[in-house]
Formats: C-alpha cells, sequence, structure tokens
C-alpha cells in the first residue's frame, strides 16, 4: 500500500508567507502574483536579448509584467522592442554555448 504524499507547503510571495496544498494551489497563486509575472517577465527579456535586464529594457519588461500575456504575444512584442532590433549578431554568437 503507498503512502500518500504531503504536498502542503508555504513561501514566501509578494512579500508574504502564502500556503498551499498542492500543485494546484501554488499555480493559482503564481498567476495571481505580481511577483511572479515580474520574475517570468524578467526571464523572458534576458532570453530574447541574450544579457541582464538593463535600464533601457524597463518598458519593454513593464508592457509584458503587467499582462497576462500568451507566449505568442510575448515573443512578438520582444522582436519589435527597439532593443531587439539593435542586438548585434557577434553579442547573440557569443551568449551562444
Amino acid at each position: 500500500m503507498a503512502n500518500p504524499v504531503d504536498t502542503a507547503a508555504q513561501m514566501v510571495l509578494d512579500n508574504q508567507t502564502v500556503n498551499f496544498a498542492g500543485a494546484g494551489e501554488l499555480v493559482e497563486l503564481l498567476a495571481r502574483s505580481e511577483e511572479a509575472h515580474r520574475c517570468y517577465a524578467n526571464r523572458w527579456v534576458e532570453f530574447a536579448f541574450g544579457r541582464p535586464l538593463s535600464t533601457e529594457d524597463v518598458p519593454t519588461w513593464d508592457a509584458i509584467a503587467t499582462r497576462s500575456l500568451p507566449v505568442a504575444d510575448i515573443v512578438a512584442m520582444l522582436v519589435k522592442s527597439p532593443q531587439f532590433s539593435s542586438l548585434s549578431t557577434s553579442a547573440s554568437a557569443e551568449a551562444a554555448p
């Protein structure tokens, strides 16, 4: 007989300790979290531009982070940004593994 797995936990999110009883509740908390949205947007910007987030990226980052967007819309916003169109091909090649 298998023992049940306890998936209940707690974490700090948006400067508050939150409790959740499993993956479903965690997903709901993350979906409503401003902190999670900003982190997700940050990772997209850094990936698309091949470098850490910079001051010039903040408007693009904010536009992505403040709305819940499908991935296709995020990609479209990134490739239409001035920062993306000014990326050098040598910088892109250097960032490749």
